[in-house]
């Protein structure tokens, strides 16, 4: 995700509850604890969503956090070594919580075929959300995938998707 900045790295472990101990590159770790989640990359480009539970400065350099979802020590260890991002850019939140109606207004563009459309609306079928627009004059439903969602920018109000090969061919 382009619009990510790295923001520390997993150092260790902490007691029983699954806290992390995090490295940080930040001037002033204490804005964190406004922060409503962080993106951590467990494997290279795959970034996932975490909820920040609690937050405490150790020293200068380093942060202690409980992350939602994380409450063991064996938990915390899978998460060891992975870097920590933040961004104001992504809307972490629609990620995370699926409150797809945010995205309501924001463009589709293909990391192929570029500028697909402006999403109209967010529909529900059965067992699966979809994001609904016009491509080429037509109405058009995209299944909301979140393995094909590669990047959400709120600045620029676009969703950088990977569509499956032959995808938008189906609409002409």
């Amino acid at each position: 995700m382009k619009s990510l900045t790295k923001i520390g790295k997993i150092q260790s472990t902490h007691g029983l509850k699954g806290e992390l101990v995090v490295s940080h590159l930040l001037k002033d770790a204490a804005e964190m604890k406004d922060w409503e989640a962080l993106m951590l990359e467990l494997n290279k480009d795959s970034f996932i969503p975490y909820f920040l539970q609690s937050f405490k400065k150790i020293n200068h350099a380093e942060i202690l956090l409980l992350l939602e979802g994380v409450d063991s020590p064996e938990l915390a260890k899978e998460l060891l070594g992975s870097n920590v991002y933040a961004s104001p850019l992504v809307t972490v939140k629609a990620l995370a919580k699926n409150d797809w109606d945010e995205v309501i207004g924001y463009f589709i563009r293909d990391i192929t075929m570029g500028a697909i459309g402006q999403i109209q609306d967010v529909s529900q079928g059965v067992g699966q959300e979809f994001f609904e627009l016009k491509f080429n004059g037509k109405d058009i439903m995209i299944p909301l995938q979140e393995s094909w969602i590669k990047n959400i920018n709120a600045q620029t109000k676009t969703i950088e998707m990977e569509l499956p090969d032959g995808f938008l061919e189906v609409f002409g």
